[in-house]
């Protein structure tokens, strides 16, 4: 056992770089798309924002052709936002990174078909979903992620993502699953995009509603990878939701921040100690020391300061512990 999990940790500092919902068919209402909005689900002013208020704007109008098609209320956010992942540049163009020479694999569109998606809206079947759970730790009713699988590779289970999951809410990140959909993630996409040829990296990117993993392996290792990654990038999801607006570079480097801020919060608030989430964390740091090298090179320490402060104060990232920003910093100040 401490040899596989000595494995565990050390692809996870290698990596440093970045069941199924059945329910009954019983007859549902027709949903009704909320009218022309203001401000984001998070109360961020669109006006503002206008690469997020296009993104609001036409995820509203997927709504009503849901609508229109007898999608189920409780389905009605989840496959809009499924829509607009599929019909957004990343989902219907692929990730762009010099390590993907089967770019075609990073196509959501090629795996995950608008028919899917308009069927799950009306039946709740024919996806692999994520829901969210009661307060007895039961599956509600309410969709929350979808783990999409590509070509002819393996693949993790869904029960695997679950456990990814789970590993932060059983160490007190109770928020964590309502944080990822609030961070505008709705989609986990794994596909293998890099041959042997290409160098076989494993890679996670973000953008358009999805968190894309470059790999087709299923093992330990993997799973170490893929918790680390839907910690860090649901940030860089949310952040890509207002492009230019918030700044390509600084999103890169921000989210390694804001997930350190949140996992050190929960050892010093939860008196955590697990060795896989400080490993984590020191992942976490490590990435962002990097990152502001290569991304925010001319940016000195005191502006980086003041940007992570500008943006927890303007509320744009959910922090995936169940705190405020405020509370978060002023916990991890503590000796």
């Amino acid at each position: 056992m401490r040899k596989i999990f000595a494995i565990t940790l050390i692809s996870l500092f290698i990596f440093m770089g970045t069941s199924c919902g059945t329910f009954f068919n019983e007859p549902a209402p027709t949903a009704t798309p909320e009218p022309t909005l203001s401000v984001d689900k998070n109360g961020i002013p669109l006006d503002i924002y206008p690469t997020l208020a296009f993104k609001v704007e036409r995820t509203e109008e997927f709504k009503q052709l849901l609508a229109e098609s007898g999608c189920r209320e409780e389905n009605l956010d989840f496959c809009a936002d499924l829509l607009y992942a599929r019909d957004d540049y990343y989902g219907a163009h692929g990730f762009l990174d010099d390590r993907f020479d089967l770019m075609d694999r990073t196509v959501l569109a090629n795996y995950l078909s608008e028919e899917e998606i308009y069927n799950f809206g009306r039946t709740g079947e024919g996806l692999e979903v994520v829901y969210f759970k009661d307060e007895n730790g039961n599956n509600t009713n309410i969709p929350a992620i979808c783990y999409v699988g590509g070509d002819e590779t393996e693949h993790i289970s869904l029960d695997q993502l679950q456990g990814c999951i789970d590993f932060w809410i059983n160490n007190g990140a109770t928020n964590f699953l309502e944080a990822m959909v609030d961070n505008d993630v709705r989609i986990i996409f794994q596909n293998q995009a890099s041959s042997e040829e290409g160098g076989g990296h494993c890679v996670f990117k973000y953008g358009s509603n999805i968190i894309l993993c470059n790999s087709a392996q299923v093992d330990g290792a993997f799973i170490t990878m893929l918790t680390k990654a839907i910690a860090v990038e649901q940030f860089g999801v949310r952040g890509d939701s207002f492009g230019y607006d918030l700044g390509i570079n600084e999103v890169s480097v921000l989210k390694s921040r804001l997930a350190r801020d949140c996992s050190l919060y929960m050892v010093k608030k939860f008196g955590v100690d697990d060795e896989l989430l400080n490993a984590i964390i020191d992942a976490f740091e490590t990435e962002n020391e990097k990152y502001m090298g290569i991304y925010l090179p001319e940016m000195s320490s005191e502006e980086f300061e003041e940007l992570v402060q500008d943006v927890k104060d303007k509320g744009i990232f959910e922090p995936f512990v169940p705190a405020t920003w405020e509370e978060i910093d002023a916990v991890i100040a503590e000796e």
